[in-house]
């Protein structure tokens, strides 16, 4: 009896082993938008008569220090000139959106978010 105990739990410990193993190895996935995106370029569209071109370079800087962090488990962070918000992530081709929302698109290994002002329009363009 002991014998044939040993007999199994070596057959099926090496089954179990290669179980884990690929479990192990497929959970891991190399997603290419978890992870932290920085801005890369800010393009400020705003409308002459509205606006000064000072204007328009602070609200350009403005916009440098946006962060967008998405985790594993499709959490969004975006922080933005002080303000922190949070929604999951989803994507429908190649236009991302949070909570439902339209958010932005992805678009050469780029996250682009387009924001309408009532001067004009602010296109950020975030890169990982």
């Amino acid at each position: 009896m002991g014998s044939q105990r040993w007999y199994y739990i070596k057959e099926w410990g090496g089954g179990v082993l290669i179980l884990l193993l690929i479990l192990t190895f497929s959970c891991q996935r190399n997603d290419p938008f978890i992870g932290c995106w920085e801005v890369d370029k800010v393009n400020v569209e705003f409308n002459e008569n509205l606006a000064t071109p000072e204007m328009v370079r602070q609200y350009g800087e403005m916009e440098q220090s946006d962060v967008i962090e998405i985790g594993s488990d499709s959490l969004l962070t975006f922080v933005t000139q002080g303000d922190t918000l949070r929604g999951r992530l989803s994507l429908r081709g190649n236009q991302l959106f949070v909570e439902g929302s339209p958010f932005g698109i992805y678009k050469d290994n780029r996250i682009v978010v387009e924001t309408p002002t009532p001067m004009g329009k602010v296109t950020v363009f975030f890169r990982k």
